[in-house]
């Protein structure tokens, strides 16, 4: 699958959360402070995608990952500022952006402070190569030249996956399908680079939404060999179960509750009407066999059963004292 291709160096941030590089008071050298606070950041973005892309099972995989960064770390700074040097010259910039603060964080110590040194100013000149292809791409809207917009801004996701920039041209992206001319292919692009970074629910629903708007499109009929390829993967069909669970988790239970405020209410007729609404919308759930259940209590005239227990947050077990907070204390959204 495509996934293979790009996923390495998109891995690093994925979820493209806004923050996730913004460094305040940056200069042009880092500081080793806003190296260690870039490397937290970035850690916790590991975990935000991991729990994201894996659900349930999301520590299994994320300790795999780990395990291959720690032996990584061991080659040295050298091996290491080697690699981040070689993915640079091929255009890697996020595989070489995760070496270059690896390098980086040395700072003085093991006799890498020059290398260190050196990482650092790389660090700052991928950041602000990403900047100034989204300002390109801004341009490019500004003259309401949409289709080289939209070549930009899938660039700049695919080769700058880490930073506030990617997470930007998506945005850009999505405001381009409104332009009939590019909407197609901004729509593609969408769903490329979510498949990219192994973000498989997102990426069925660009691809869906594409062939279901632009039938006829040359973008549909390649987003339909896309569509067919990852659903035929075990680990596609198992992230839509995944993503349609966390959607009944987030959507149900305040459905549930309007239901529940109706029959207490003697409103017998609305409060059928919502409990229907669930049974539909999240068939095979808790929540619909809770629906479908106070549907016949309230057919028969028997007590309602009692509220289903809300669904327990999925957090990293060093955060569970502080369930829901990630980094900056931003929820942590599985």
């Amino acid at each position: 699958m495509r996934t293979r291709r790009f996923l390495p160096w998109l891995l690093t941030l994925a979820l493209l959360a806004p923050g996730a590089t913004a460094l305040a008071g940056e200069g042009r050298q880092l500081t080793a402070d806003q190296v260690e606070k870039l490397q937290r950041k970035m850690e916790q973005r590991r975990k935000e995608y991991f729990q994201k892309r894996y659900g349930k099972d999301w520590k299994k995989a994320y300790e795999k990952d780990q395990q291959k960064r720690q032996v990584r770390s061991a080659q040295g700074a050298s091996k290491l500022f080697q690699e981040a040097e070689k993915a640079f010259k091929e255009e890697k910039y996020g595989i070489a952006y995760n070496y270059y603060v690896d390098v980086a964080a040395y700072g003085d110590s093991k006799g890498a402070a020059a290398l260190a040194a050196k990482s650092r100013d790389r660090i700052y000149e991928i950041r602000h190569m990403a900047e100034d292809k989204l300002e390109e791409a801004r341009l490019k809207i500004r003259l309401k030249d949409g289709p080289t917009a939209a070549g930009i801004l899938t660039d700049i996701i695919e080769k700058f996956g880490f930073s506030d920039a990617a997470a930007e041209a998506y945005g850009l992206l999505r405001s381009l399908e409104k332009d009939p001319r590019v909407a197609a292919a901004a729509l593609l692009a969408q769903a490329e680079a979510a498949e990219a970074t192994g973000l498989w629910a997102d990426a069925v629903e660009h691809y869906r939404a594409l062939v279901e708007r632009y039938p006829e499109s040359v973008e549909a009929f390649k987003g339909k060999r896309h569509l067919e390829e990852i659903l035929r993967e075990e680990v596609v069909q198992e992230a839509l179960k995944a993503s349609a669970q966390a959607r009944a988790d987030e959507k149900a239970p305040p459905l549930l509750r309007f239901a529940r405020n109706f029959a207490l209410n003697n409103r017998t007729e609305k409060a059928i009407e919502r409990y229907r609404q669930v049974a539909d919308s999240f068939a095979g759930t808790r929540y619909a066999e809770h629906a479908l259940a106070c549907i016949k209590s309230l057919e028969t005239k028997e007590p309602l059963p009692p509220p289903l227990e809300p669904p327990a947050p999925i957090v990293p077990e060093e955060n569970a004292a502080d369930a829901g907070a990630g980094a900056d204390g931003a929820a942590v959204t599985p």
